[in-house]
């Protein structure tokens, strides 16, 4: 057994590509350990085993989250956040000496660095300075499609704080930044639109919730309480099935959960834009002697439609032919 903070952070799964799942935690003071169940039963009823330590990392500052995301080469890479909007990366070292004890404290002879941090990489996602003790959060494996390949882009993103919100692809490649006027203090991802495109769900102490696309689109609103915790997945609530689902928790004990969260996109769009995907609208056009390219002539039969259907044209717009 361990003991562990109530903010302490965790990963379950497969972190060193090898397929077997490890368990990771992060404890508050900045030390990251990976352990293994090992089976001990020998066809037994009952489950036999012990949590074996696999390895040990000292960071330099505080672990607010752990994630894996897929590295160049396709191997899992295990993340974990750093203050400041930085990350660093944890070399997963046991398979290359599988009788080896776990990472020492001692540091090795000729230098004062202990192999609990010398396998740490750490990672500054922008040259721009920015506050070395906000927290920071980040969520790996973000898809972008159905496809087997998609979970392998290598997307991650990262909020802090202070309101900054990244989306990374591998190590150093930022593809938007977002800056807010709130205090970020979770960070998830969710396929909100059914795509297979997963969009980046941050919320804030105070409930305000940010949906971000992979193209920087944002959508937000606002839960009318403060949040002590957040979190977001697929989880069955309602017709026997998984679904988008928002879960938060109160300062005042209560636990929202919001289902079927689906939108049926995140970019903007327009009446005229929605008709001309279409097939039979520009059919229509042209019985009604309009030409379908002509736009300015589509809006103004459009606006006459929705607004003043009972009043006859007083003046054909551009492109309106009229009888012969």
């Amino acid at each position: 057994s361990t003991d562990l903070a109530p903010d302490a952070s965790y990963f379950s799964g497969p972190a060193d590509g090898d397929g077997r799942c490890e368990l990771v935690l992060g404890y508050t003071d900045r030390v990251v350990r990976a352990f293994r169940w090992e089976d001990l039963g020998d066809g037994t009823e009952h489950l036999m085993g012990q949590l074996v330590s696999l390895k040990k990392w000292m960071l330099e500052g505080q672990v607010d989250s752990l994630s894996v995301t897929p590295g160049p080469l396709g191997v899992p890479e295990l993340m974990v956040s750093q203050p400041g909007c930085a990350y660093a990366i944890l070399l997963c070292t046991w398979n290359k000496d599988p009788g080896a004890p776990p990472t020492s404290e001692v540091p090795s002879e000729g230098t004062r660095e202990t192999p609990a941090a010398r396998d740490v990489v750490l990672h500054q996602t922008s040259g721009r300075i920015h506050n070395k003790n906000v927290s920071t959060h980040l969520v790996g494996n973000i898809k972008r499609g159905h496809s087997p390949e998609s979970g392998a882009s290598g997307l991650f993103a990262l909020c802090t704080l202070d309101g900054t919100l990244k989306l990374m692809e591998q190590a150093d490649k930022l593809l938007w930044s977002v800056q807010v006027d709130h205090q970020l203090f979770a960070l998830e991802k969710l396929d909100v639109t059914g795509n297979g495109h997963e969009e980046v769900v941050a919320c804030a102490w105070d409930g305000q919730t940010y949906i971000i696309d992979h193209n920087r689109t944002v959508v937000r609103f606002q839960v009318d309480e403060n949040i002590r915790a957040f979190c977001a997945g697929l989880y069955a609530c309602k017709g026997g099935h998984n679904s988008p689902c928002l879960v938060y928790v109160t300062f005042n004990q209560k636990i929202y959960v919001y289902w079927e969260v689906q939108l049926e996109r995140m970019e903007s769009t327009n009446l005229l834009k929605l008709l001309e995907a279409e097939p039979e609208y520009r059919d229509l056009l042209q019985e009604l002697g309009v030409d379908p390219d002509d736009l300015p002539a589509a809006r103004a039969l459009l606006h006459h439609s929705l607004y003043h259907p009972d009043q006859a044209l007083r003046c054909a717009p551009t492109g309106l032919q009229g009888p012969t």
